[in-house]
C-alpha cells in the first residue's frame, strides 16, 4: 500500500500474512472485509455511518386531485431523536471490493428503506401516498470506509514491525543474534 496500490491489489498478500500470523481475530477481520462481507459478525465502527438525507416522491391529496411532489427531502427529524438516528443509520456489510466499486461513482448513491422505516416516513408525510423513498449516501462515505480499512492494515503492519524489532533486539545473547 506504500506504493499506492489499492486494497484489492494487495488483498492476496494480506491474506497470506493473516494466515502466517495465525491470529484468529485478524484472519476473521480479513475474511469479513475481503471474502464474504459481514454476515452475522459485529460491524467495525467505521462501517456504520449516517445517510445524508431521506428523499421521497409522493402524492398529496388536494380536493378532487393530488399534488405530485418529486424528490423532496423528508423532515425525519420530526420522528424524535431515537427514531431519527435509527432511520438515518446505514450499516455496510459488503466486502471492501464492493465498497470500492461504489466509491468510483461521483454522484450520490441511494439505498432503500426497510418496511418499518417506510412506515415512519409515512407517519411524517401523513395522508400523502408515497411512490418512492430512499436514503441518500454521499460518495465520500465509501472513501471513508476504504481509508479506515487501509489505516487498520497499516497499523497492524507497523505493530508487527515494532514487535519484530523488539524481538530481534531481545534475542541478542552474547555475540549471537537469533532471527526467526
Amino acid at each position: 500500500m506504500g506504493n499506492n496500490k489499492s486494497l484489492t491489489e494487495v488483498s492476496s498478500k494480506i491474506q497470506i500474512i493473516a494466515r502466517l500470523l495465525g491470529d484468529a481475530q485478524f484472519k476473521s477481520w480479513y475474511d469479513c472485509e475481503f471474502v464474504r462481507g459481514y454476515q452475522d459478525e459485529p460491524l467495525p465502527d467505521y462501517r456504520i455511518t449516517q445517510a445524508a438525507d431521506i428523499v421521497a416522491t409522493y402524492l398529496v391529496p388536494h380536493g378532487f386531485g393530488a399534488f405530485h411532489i418529486s424528490g423532496q427531502s423528508v423532515p425525519v427529524s420530526n420522528l424524535g431523536k431515537e427514531r431519527y438516528e435509527r432511520i438515518m443509520e446505514i450499516r455496510f456489510k459488503d466486502t471492501i471490493s464492493a465498497i470500492i466499486g461504489f466509491a468510483v461513482h461521483p454522484q450520490e448513491i441511494v439505498m432503500s428503506l426497510t418496511p418499518s422505516e417506510r412506515l415512519w416516513v409515512q407517519e411524517v408525510l401523513g395522508e400523502a401516498q408515497i411512490q418512492s423513498v430512499h436514503k441518500v449516501i454521499p460518495p465520500s462515505t465509501f472513501q471513508s470506509i476504504i481509508d479506515n480499512a487501509q489505516s487498520r492494515i497499516i497499523d497492524l503492519f507497523m505493530d508487527l514491525n515494532e514487535t519484530s524489532l523488539l524481538y530481534a533486539t531481545n534475542s541478542i545473547i552474547g555475540n549471537r543474534v537469533f532471527v526467526c
